[in-house]
């Protein structure tokens, strides 16, 4: 047996009672009535390989009960998907952290939400309770983003790492143009959350260093990895963990990598019932000291996903909805992404691919169409993710081999 497997056989004993209680949740739900998971035939991590992974979300694996919140989620199918969880608290910040947030005027500031990033309104929820005497302000555009920060002794962002890039470009841009004094912009710290798509280390290092110098103090950031099934899966802190992003599993999941997917098995015994979840990711995970940690590699293509504004939308999807739309033409269509990390802008390049002896009609319509079907399936906040979001259409009278293509 390698060390590898021999640490992951230890990862999975320690876990294995709470493992078990998931296991007992999920034969309670409608699913599990219909297939139950043989609790008793469980006891190696071998065994533990012989539950079905789950592969995409549905009412039939919800254990109903008291305080259950409802997100939605595109789920790895593309289609929206109710998921049923309970808001706890998060960890404890480190105590020289918490001193600092409790004794100075602390600003927890972020964009506008949308409904289904349960893991921001957890923070939110748990932030409030934390620290009482903290301000909490989110903005939607450039005039509410200068009144946020223009107050505080610290600010506390909790952002994804595009609209980052956009709150830095906004506020040099104004610095430039000097319409403001940047002796007003002056911090005692800034402390950086980073979450919803994934980032490098020289992206990572770039933002703090804007940030740096817009507000002329240390700028402490850290990433976190998790899916709005589930929540949290794992932290990157650079003073921890060193010049690479990976992350430090969270004690709530075991995690494990079937043939390069990362597949999750969260702790919940109420709510949505996640039993060898199939994240639709990919990565690797190792071992230090005992500890699982996991580094991600991005979505597997072949399942189409592009990432937008902190959130996603499904390229097949996309395809389907239009050739319902277009009365079942047969049609291709392309995405083209592009990320402006000066600006925070994304560009969306489609192209639809239609056959020449068919009108189309009104190419306006058609961009229209394309349009509000991202922003249903990635639920964009018109008035701040759209503004960051750039959406081309072209059309062309040209055959794709595939249905959709991803570039």
């Amino acid at each position: 047996m390698t060390t590898f497997r021999k640490e992951l056989e230890r990862y999975f004993n320690r876990n294995k009672k709470r493992i078990k209680e998931v296991m007992r949740a999920f034969n309670e739900t409608l699913r599990g009535r219909k297939q139950p998971v043989n609790l008793a035939s469980i006891e190696k991590y071998s065994d533990f390989l012989t539950v079905p992974p789950l592969n995409h979300v549905g009412e039939d694996l919800v254990v109903f009960s008291e305080d259950l919140q409802v997100f939605k989620t595109a789920g790895t199918t593309g289609k929206p998907k109710k998921i049923y969880r309970e808001i706890g608290r998060i960890a404890p910040y480190p105590k020289e952290m918490d001193k600092e947030l409790r004794g100075s005027k602390t600003i927890f500031i972020h964009s506008k939400r949308r409904s289904v990033e349960s893991y921001y309104e957890i923070h939110d929820v748990s932030h409030r309770e934390m620290y009482p005497e903290g301000i909490f302000l989110e903005f939607a555009n450039g005039d509410s983003l200068m009144r946020a920060v223009s107050q505080g002794e610290i600010l506390f962002f909790i952002e994804y790492p595009l609209m980052m890039e956009w709150v830095c470009y906004q506020l040099e841009t104004l610095l430039k143009k000097g319409k403001i004094d940047q002796s007003k912009l002056r911090k005692q710290k800034i402390y950086l959350e980073l979450s919803g798509e994934l980032i490098t280390e020289r992206r990572l290092n770039r933002i703090k260093k804007r940030l740096a110098e817009i507000f002329q103090t240390k700028v402490e950031a850290s990433v976190t990895y998790g899916l709005n099934e589930m929540g949290l899966v794992g932290t990157y802190l650079p003073e921890k963990h060193g010049g690479e992003i990976i992350y430090e599993v969270s004690p709530k999941v075991f995690v494990e990598l079937v043939e390069g997917e990362i597949i999750l098995t969260p702790f919940n015994t109420k709510g949505t019932i996640l039993l060898r979840y199939k994240s639709g990711d990919r990565g690797s995970l190792f071992f230090k000291d005992g500890i699982p940690y996991i580094k991600i590699f991005g979505r597997k293509p072949e399942l189409g996903y592009v990432s937008v504004a902190g959130s996603q939308f499904s390229l097949p999807s996309l395809y389907s909805y239009f050739r319902k739309a277009l009365s079942g033409l047969p049609i291709g269509i392309e995405c083209r992404k592009r990320e402006d990390h000066r600006t925070g802008q994304i560009i969306l390049n489609f192209i639809l691919h239609i056959p020449k002896r068919y009108a189309l009609g009104d190419k306006n319509k058609i961009h229209s169409l394309l349009m509000d079907e991202v922003v249903a399936q990635a639920e964009l906040f018109r008035e701040t993710d759209v503004g960051i979001v750039n959406i081309n259409t072209e059309i062309r009278y040209t055959p794709m081999k595939k249905s959709w293509r991803l570039r």
